[in-house]
Order: C-alpha cells, then sequence, then structure tokens
C-alpha cells in the first residue's frame, strides 16, 4: 500500500502540469495520527512545496520510526 502525504498546500510556482489539483487539496486531511495511514509500503511526502516546512525532517524522521521497512519518497520542485 502507498501512502501519499500532503504536507503543504503552499508553493513558490504555479506550474500548469501540477499533479496537485485544487479539489485534491481541498479534500486532504491534516495527518493528527500516523496509524490513520495503514501500514504503507511506500510514503510519498509532497505538496505544495515541502521544503518550505521548517519541520520538514521531524515528518520523515517519524515516518522512517514507525515504518522502518517503508520507501520514502520526497516530492519537491526545488
Amino acid at each position: 500500500m502507498k501512502a501519499r502525504i500532503i504536507l503543504t498546500t503552499r508553493c513558490v510556482r504555479n506550474c500548469t502540469y501540477c499533479c496537485n489539483t485544487p479539489a485534491m487539496l481541498e479534500s486532504a486531511r491534516p495527518l493528527h495520527n500516523w496509524g490513520v495511514i495503514g501500514n504503507p509500503t511506500e510514503i510519498m511526502f509532497t505538496g505544495g512545496e515541502p521544503q518550505l516546512l521548517p519541520n520538514l525532517g521531524n515528518y520523515i524522521e517519524a515516518a522512517r520510526m514507525i515504518f522502518p521497512q517503508a520507501k520514502l519518497y520526497l516530492y519537491t520542485t526545488m
């Protein structure tokens, strides 16, 4: 199972080909509990632009601790 985590909707670009549509971003739910994503084999961090978050490393470290076997991906515009 794959988990796609939208960390922020902020972005410094306005790409016409962006895969994060406004409807998708509006339907995103806050991540208050890592357990709600089940037991993923892959975790994709995306946004907006995830690198705009000062605590991005905390999310990555938490995912690695909780899901040590999952592949982690960071989708970025930078």
